[in-house]
C-alpha cells in the first residue's frame, strides 16, 4: 500500500517539478538528473516541508 502510494505521490510531484522547469528553462539540464536520484518518498517528505 506505501509504495502505490509512492508512485502516485512522485507521480504528482515529478508533473510539478515538471510545470515549474518549463517555467524556470534551462534548470531542467542542471537539476533533472538530481531529482531522479532521489527516492520517492524523499520527495514526499521534501513536499510536505516546502508547503
Amino acid at each position: 500500500m506505501f509504495r502505490s502510494l509512492g508512485k502516485k505521490s512522485f507521480s504528482i510531484i515529478k508533473s510539478y517539478l515538471t510545470r515549474q522547469v518549463s517555467v524556470a528553462g534551462g534548470i531542467q539540464q542542471e537539476v533533472g538528473p538530481l531529482y531522479r536520484l532521489l527516492p520517492p518518498a524523499s520527495w514526499y517528505v521534501f513536499k510536505r516541508q516546502s508547503e
